[in-house]
């Protein structure tokens, strides 16, 4: 079953990075999609075990927005100015 997730997180890691157009580093995506879906699971099983932070949404966002980050930085993208 291990090496069915782990499969199935290389194949989605691709497919990011196709659609991110980032052709140099894949093994970062790979790394980030790891961390991403070890933080879900992690996350989902203390609701399933019954413990609400409240933070769940924010560290959500938090995630998908360093996602990002990371791909406009394997991409080359020049960095957003802060506002």
């Amino acid at each position: 079953m291990g090496e069915v997730i782990l499969q199935a997180q290389r194949i989605a890691a691709r497919n990011i990075a196709e659609r991110a157009g980032i052709t140099d580093d894949l093994h970062q995506v790979e790394v980030n999609v790891w961390l991403t879906m070890g933080a879900i699971r992690g996350m989902t099983l203390m609701e399933l075990a019954g413990v609400d932070s409240g933070l769940t949404d924010e560290a959500l966002k938090l995630m998908d927005a360093n996602s990002r980050a990371m791909n406009r930085k394997l991409r080359g993208d020049k960095p957003k100015p802060t506002k």
